[in-house]
């Protein structure tokens, strides 16, 4: 052995205090979906003390200010727990099966279905998928979750699903213009469909193909 150099003791893994780490990370993010299911609970309660009393309008405004947030947060809270309860998966939420990420999934792929009926099937066919994961010790992410609840809509009623995909189309396709501090500009295409995505990036790519020997543009 060189002079200066020791000899490093090799690394033993706690398995046990790692186990008892995890169990403290899993136990705090479902108190964490608890905890929201009951502040939307409070909250839809709360939207309900002030409509008997004629004053509706105001909870939002209310609720922002306990929250302090924007009214724009509030009245976002405020809808995905109208949706939640009528679907019935708040109940379930406050039980830790549902967590808050996959809650906002539900919300914005069942929320905006006008066929309420369908909206019900739908929900009880992901509880039913939720309770058997639970069981196997397994948690669906939510970019899954949502492929798994459109692939269920489309399934169960495809006419419904092209006119809900023309509808988004519609209402959510636009083109923005960010300018930068320095002086550059950033752009955005949001709900094209494939075929005029891959149009633009074709003339996109034919603009960036280098004019001649001294274009120095990146591509």
């Amino acid at each position: 052995m060189a002079i200066g150099q020791a000899v490093l003791a090799p690394a033993v893994l706690d398995v046990a205090e790692v186990r008892r780490i995890e169990e403290r990370v899993e136990d705090r993010e479902r108190s964490r979906s608890v905890a929201h299911a009951e502040q939307l609970t409070d909250l839809l309660a709360l939207e309900r003390v002030y409509d008997q009393a004629g004053m509706a309008l105001g909870a939002t405004a209310e609720i922002a200010l306990l929250l302090r947030c924007s009214e724009h947060r509030a009245g976002a809270l405020l809808a995905d727990a109208q949706v939640l309860e009528r679907l019935g998966a708040l109940a379930v939420m406050r039980t830790g099966l549902l967590t808050v990420e996959q809650a906002r999934v539900v919300v914005d792929v069942l929320g905006c279905l006008d066929d309420l009926g369908l909206a019900a099937s739908v929900w009880e066919r992901l509880h039913l998928r939720l309770l058997a994961d639970a069981d196997r010790g397994v948690l669906l992410p939510p970019a899954r979750l949502r492929e798994l609840l459109q692939r269920w809509l489309l399934t169960a009623d495809p006419g419904g699903a092209v006119v809900r995909r023309k509808a988004a189309q519609r209402d959510t396709t636009d083109v923005q213009v960010w300018r930068r501090d320095d002086g550059l500009l950033d752009v955005a295409l949001r709900g094209l469909t494939g075929p005029n995505a891959q149009s633009c990036l074709s003339r996109i790519s034919q603009h960036a193909d280098p004019i001649g020997p001294y274009d120095d543009r990146t591509q």
